[in-house]
């Protein structure tokens, strides 16, 4: 075989070397920037506009909880005790980037405002351990909120409560990575931002693990619920003129009506004076 001959098959394999080598530097950092809320869903095997976020984690979010949602969000209904709940799969999730508008919609507001600053290209990540599947009997939803004066009361007034019908939890991290266009003061703000929200958590859920001029890192020691699916309920009675007696679960997507971080923890105003306090 000639010189020429024997260099054919060389090249080609350098050349297919090389173009694994491009793939690979285009198809790597994609995973690493995967989005959140995407891998979830796939993950989980359901559709990610279903799936409602609770980052940072907010109380009373398993499977039974109920919502009024009017400016302030109105808690309804507790959720159901654990002892009423399944547990299903268990999952963990490495460093997946959260999308930027979920870091806004999520990351700007009450005690975590100022962590997102749309000014800068900070980048949030989340990771997740330990975490299980937990939901409850549909008829058990549908009795408690049956038997809830409040969601009644609420219901003749005109609004449809959100239920959780399925939650995801587990031990939560959220990092974010200071990004090119945060300058010193702006970031020096949220490192005293993280270091006052974690020395202000009481119960010792919440560790600030690292804060320092390129990153903040938050883990919570507990687990939490991180996401969750909700359905809109619609109360009617099973015959003319009498109480209700049925509820519909319908699937809501969270762009359609979400259960976003307050200012303050949920309202706890009685239902009487938020039903009077009716929007046309």
């Amino acid at each position: 075989m000639s010189p020429r001959k024997r260099r054919k098959p060389i090249v080609f394999i350098l050349l297919v070397v090389v173009i694994l080598i491009g793939a690979a530097t285009l198809v790597i950092p994609s995973l690493l920037r995967s989005d959140f809320r995407k891998s979830l869903a796939k993950q989980l095997n359901v559709n990610a506009e279903f799936l409602h976020l609770n980052i940072p984690p907010a109380p009373n979010r398993l499977p039974g909880a109920a919502f009024v949602i009017r400016g302030p969000v109105l808690s309804l209904v507790p959720s159901l005790a654990r002892d009423q709940l399944s547990e299903g799969a268990t999952f963990e999730m490495e460093w997946r980037e959260l999308d930027r508008s979920d870091a806004q919609s999520h990351l700007d507001a009450g005690p975590w405002r100022g962590l997102f600053s749309a000014e800068s290209n900070d980048v949030f990540r989340v990771r997740l351990h330990d975490c299980r599947i937990l939901e409850a009997l549909p008829e058990r939803i549908r009795n408690q909120l049956i038997q809830s004066e409040d969601v009644r009361r609420q219901a003749n007034a005109g609004y449809h409560p959100l239920v959780i019908v399925r939650s995801y939890e587990g031990r939560m991290e959220l990092k974010v990575e200071r990004g090119n266009k945060s300058n010193a003061a702006l970031w020096a703000k949220k490192v005293k931002l993280v270091q006052d929200v974690g020395g202000e958590n009481a119960d010792g859920k919440l560790k600030v693990a690292a804060a320092d001029d390129q990153q903040l890192v938050m883990s919570w020691t507990e687990p939490v619920v991180f996401a969750y699916e909700a359905a809109e309920a619609r109360l009617f009675a099973d015959r003319l003129g009498g109480a209700p007696d049925k509820v519909k679960l319908t699937p809501i997507r969270e762009s359609t009506a979400a259960i976003r971080p307050a200012a303050a923890p949920d309202s706890t105003a009685s239902a009487p004076d938020a039903a009077s306090k009716k929007n046309d």
